[in-house]
């Protein structure tokens, strides 16, 4: 399996999408991580390579990877001002290392759709941001996982 975590915002969407497009590789199988079920797309559910799994990388007991070859991680966008955006990415990467060692994963690539939710101003207003959380999770993973080949 290659799992998307969470599977939910547009990148994951669109990476199950064009992952169980590719019909050269008939044996790949596909998990999407979702905190609700009803939002799976109708067009995944159909497809037999395709597994929808409740969790929420914001509940470390709800990740779980095992039987997976790969993970996707995407920090999620943060739909309220209110929320510090680097606390938010440190407990998201944290759950996620977790997850990723106790199920033995050898290839992580790590996403942040950080700033995603603004219309404009994104590089402007939160480069600095999204370049703290992307320290914090390389920080976070780095000797572990990222120098696994």
């Amino acid at each position: 399996y290659i799992t998307i975590a969470p599977a939910s915002p547009k990148t994951g969407a669109a990476t199950i999408r064009a992952l169980l497009s590719d019909t050269s590789n008939s044996s790949l199988k596909v998990k999407g991580v979702y905190r609700d079920l009803s939002r799976v797309p109708e067009e995944f559910k159909s497809d037999p390579r395709f597994e929808a799994v409740k969790g929420n990388v914001e509940d470390a007991a709800s990740i779980d990877f095992t039987g997976s070859d790969a993970v996707l991680n995407i920090t999620p966008p943060l739909y309220f001002d209110e929320q510090d955006i680097v606390k938010h990415a440190h407990l998201v990467s944290e759950n996620v290392k977790q997850a990723v060692q106790k199920a033995g994963i050898k290839r992580l690539v790590l996403i942040t759709s950080v700033g995603a939710q603004l219309e404009s101003g994104t590089v402007c207003r939160n480069h600095l941001s999204s370049f703290c959380v992307f320290r914090r999770m390389l920080d976070l993973f780095q000797g572990e996982i990222l120098t696994n080949h």
